[in-house]
């Protein structure tokens, strides 16, 4: 098991411990209604699941975009003029 797994499973016990403390707290407390337990209880399990979602999707949609061009490398250096800037055809600087 490498470093990254057991510092993720760590994490995955870690949430779900304190999840089911908040809940267990929520449903003993007799504060609130059944309906309300249950929203309460969803929310305390799928918002870190929905967050990792939202950055995953995030991270897709970077990670599809082409690469930025690379202004330090030029094709064809006879397209410069004494500026650095490109000139295309013969127009001249």
């Amino acid at each position: 098991m490498t470093n990254t797994t057991a510092y993720l499973l760590l994490g995955l016990i870690a949430w779900l411990a304190y999840a089911s403390y908040v809940i267990r707290l929520v449903k003993k407390s007799g504060e609130y209604n059944v309906k309300q337990t249950n929203v309460q209880t969803m929310i305390a399990l799928l918002v870190p699941i929905v967050g990792a979602g939202f950055v995953h999707f995030m991270y897709l949609a970077v990670r599809s975009k082409e690469p930025p061009e690379d202004r330090r490398s030029l094709r064809n250096d006879n397209e410069l003029d004494g500026n650095l800037n490109r000139h295309h055809g013969n127009d001249g600087p």
